[in-house]
Formats: structure tokens, C-alpha cells, sequence
């Protein structure tokens, strides 16, 4: 009988191990990529849209190089506040699955306001309106391009409602579990809790190696530089908290181990 509960205990370790790391793994995401806030915060704090807004306009003004219209038609275009509405407009329709578009027609209406402007003030005859026409499109393209997380597609982000909502799921369904198996553990009087924690942060720990060192995510270029250097940060971030989790559960793990032999030493005295 003690043979039978002893084989039951491990197994029930091994699953509970199992169960833990996954649910350790979960909490990450979700308070990481999962959480639009955590997203719209982190753009904030690294400065991106200040970042997006220079790239826009140093773009335009390369381009405005071979053009013969003066840079002061770049003016009152757009700001860092519309920058940042759009970007979390954007974002907000990501996490809700839904397909969404920059409002670009108040780039073209200002720039073409600001052209005519131009003319009107200087007297300047038109001998191509074709040519304004193409001008004012690939100037709203440079904007448009650079705001736009959608530029990958929007196939991908209908699927991430459906992602989040399993990963709430996931981890209500292993925090539930997890405790079940450690009531039936002790129930067992098998003393295996602070193992388990400890199994679950070097897990953790392998994975988050294995994941991190093995990629290199520092060569990722996804829609834009900016965007990618986000990327980058939030990675750089994922694997800072992985690490962190991990550390804490070993700790905690030895913690309770230490706890338990102390308990246990008076006994065998």
C-alpha cells in the first residue's frame, strides 16, 4: 500500500510540476503581450510615438527632396497626439479581433490645403496636377506606413480574441487543478509542495534559456524599425519576468523545504 501511494505521489508530482509551470508561463503572457494596456504603456513610456513622428517626417522631407516644394508644406500635418490615437485605435480593434483603418483623408485634405497655399502665395504656376496628385498619395503612404500595425495583415489579429480568451481560461483551469493535486497530495502525506515549485521554476528557467539565448529576436524587423525595436524591448521584458518567475518559485521552493525539515527535525530528536 505505502509502494501504491508512493508511485501515486509521483505521478501526481510530475503532473502538478506540469501544471504549475504552465500556469507560471501563462501569467507571464498575460500580463505582458496579453494585456493591450500593458502594450499602450509600454510604447508610452519608450517615447514611441515621438520616435514614429521624426521617422514620418524624415521620410517626407527626403522624399520632398527632389520635389521643388519648400519643407514648410510639411507643417500642421499631423501631431504625436493623432500619432498615438491612431496607434491605439489600432490596437484596441486588434484585441477585440476587428479589422480597422488610419483615417488618412485629414493628411492629404492639410497637405493639399498647404500646397495650395503654396501656389497661391507664390504665384506659382501648375504644369502637372498628375504629378501634386502622386506627390500628396506617397506622402499619405509614408504616414500611413509607419502608424499602421496592421501593415502583417489583418488575418492574424482576428485570431487574438480567441487567443486571449483561451489563455484566461488556461490559466483558471490550471490554477483549479493545480490546487486539487496538491489537496489530494496532502491528503496523501506526500510532502512533495516545495519540490514541485522548485521543478516548475528551473522548468522555467530551461525554457526561458532555451527560448531567449538560442533566438536571436535582436534581428527581428517586422512592419518598421520602430515597431521592431518595440518588439525587441517587449521581448528583452518577456525574458526579464521569466527569469524573475522563475528565481521566485526556486526560492519559494527551498523555502518551504527548509520549513518542512525544520518541522520535522524535533521529531527525530
Amino acid at each position: 500500500m505505502n509502494r501504491v501511494k508512493i508511485i501515486m505521489g509521483y505521478i501526481l508530482a510530475f503532473i502538478t510540476t506540469v501544471i504549475v509551470t504552465i500556469f507560471g508561463v501563462l501569467v507571464v503572457l498575460k500580463i505582458t503581450v496579453a494585456d493591450k494596456n500593458y502594450i499602450k504603456n509600454k510604447l508610452e513610456n519608450e517615447k514611441y510615438y515621438e520616435k514614429v513622428s521624426k521617422e514620418i517626417l524624415n521620410k517626407m522631407e527626403y522624399y520632398m527632396t527632389s520635389s521643388g516644394l519648400p519643407q514648410n508644406i510639411l507643417e500642421d500635418l499631423f501631431t504625436e497626439v493623432e500619432i498615438k490615437n491612431d496607434v491605439n485605435s489600432l490596437i484596441d480593434n486588434m484585441y477585440l479581433g476587428k479589422e480597422n483603418e488610419i483615417e488618412i483623408d485629414r493628411i492629404s485634405e492639410r497637405l493639399n490645403n498647404n500646397i495650395d497655399k503654396y501656389v497661391s502665395d507664390h504665384k506659382v504656376k501648375v504644369t502637372s496636377e498628375s504629378y501634386l496628385d502622386s506627390f500628396v498619395k506617397h506622402m499619405v503612404n509614408i504616414y500611413e506606413k509607419e502608424v499602421n500595425l496592421y501593415d502583417m495583415g489583418n488575418n492574424y489579429f482576428k485570431y487574438i480574441p480567441k487567443l486571449e480568451k483561451t489563455l484566461n481560461i488556461s490559466l483558471i483551469i490550471c490554477f483549479i487543478v493545480s490546487i486539487i493535486l496538491i489537496v489530494i497530495l496532502k491528503l496523501l502525506k506526500v510532502n512533495y509542495i516545495g519540490s514541485i515549485i522548485v521543478s516548475s521554476g528551473l522548468i522555467i528557467l530551461f525554457i526561458k534559456l532555451l527560448f531567449f539565448e538560442k533566438i536571436d529576436y535582436q534581428n527581428i524587423l517586422i512592419i518598421s524599425n520602430n515597431f521592431s525595436n518595440m518588439i525587441k524591448i517587449i521581448i528583452k521584458e518577456i525574458d526579464s519576468y521569466t527569469n524573475m518567475l522563475s528565481f521566485i518559485f526556486i526560492i519559494l521552493g527551498i523555502m518551504i523545504i527548509l520549513i518542512k525539515s525544520l518541522q520535522k527535525a524535533p521529531k527525530n530528536s
